[in-house]
C-alpha cells in the first residue's frame, strides 16, 4: 500500500470511529459527527467524499427528504468501498441497516421507492446518460446503486486526471 493511500486509509477509519455518545431519556443515542467528511473511496488514491455523491443523487432529482435518501447514499459509499460486486441482501442492506440504526428491510423498501421516484420524477435527460436501454419500468435495486456508482467512480477519476 503506499503511503498516500495508507494516509487516507487512516483518515476513514479515524472519521468512522469518531463518534459522540449522548444520554437521551435514558437511552445512549450514537449521532455520527463526521459523515459529511468521511472518505469513502482511497483505492487508485483518490476520494470521493459523501458531499459528491449526494451531489449527483440531487442532479438525478432524488428527494432529499425521504429516509430513502441517506440510505441511499451510505449504500453508495459502501458499495463504493468493495471493487466487488456483494449481495444487496446479506452485505449491502444490513451494513446500512446498521448505520442508519434501522432495520434492514426497511433499508431495502426506502432505496427501492426512492429509486421510483427517481425515475418517474427525476432529472431524465440524466438517466437516459446513465441508463442507455432505458424502460418505462425502473431497475432493479442493484442494477441502479451499482450503475450509479460505477459512473460516480468514473466521472470523478476522469476529473482527478484532469
Amino acid at each position: 500500500m503506499h503511503a498516500k493511500q495508507m494516509i487516507l486509509y487512516i483518515i476513514d477509519v479515524m472519521c468512522k470511529l469518531y463518534t459522540i455518545i449522548t444520554l437521551t431519556n435514558n437511552r445512549l443515542k450514537r449521532q455520527k459527527v463526521a459523515q459529511y467528511i468521511t472518505i469513502t473511496e482511497y483505492a487508485g488514491g483518490f476520494a470521493m467524499k459523501r458531499l459528491e455523491i449526494e451531489a449527483e443523487l440531487l442532479k438525478l432529482g432524488a428527494p432529499a427528504g425521504r429516509c430513502g435518501y441517506a440510505q441511499m447514499v451510505s449504500a453508495l459509499e459502501f458499495i463504493m468501498q468493495h471493487e466487488e460486486i456483494v449481495s444487496t441482501t446479506n452485505s449491502l442492506y444490513p451494513y446500512v441497516a446498521e448505520q442508519l440504526n434501522t432495520r434492514p428491510p426497511r433499508v431495502e423498501r426506502n432505496i427501492r421507492e426512492e429509486i421510483n421516484a427517481i425515475w418517474s420524477h427525476g432529472n431524465q435527460a440524466r438517466l437516459n446518460e446513465l441508463f442507455v436501454n432505458r424502460t418505462p419500468y425502473p431497475p432493479g435495486s442493484k442494477e441502479f446503486l451499482y450503475t450509479l456508482a460505477r459512473r460516480l467512480k468514473h466521472e470523478h477519476c476522469a476529473k482527478v486526471r484532469a
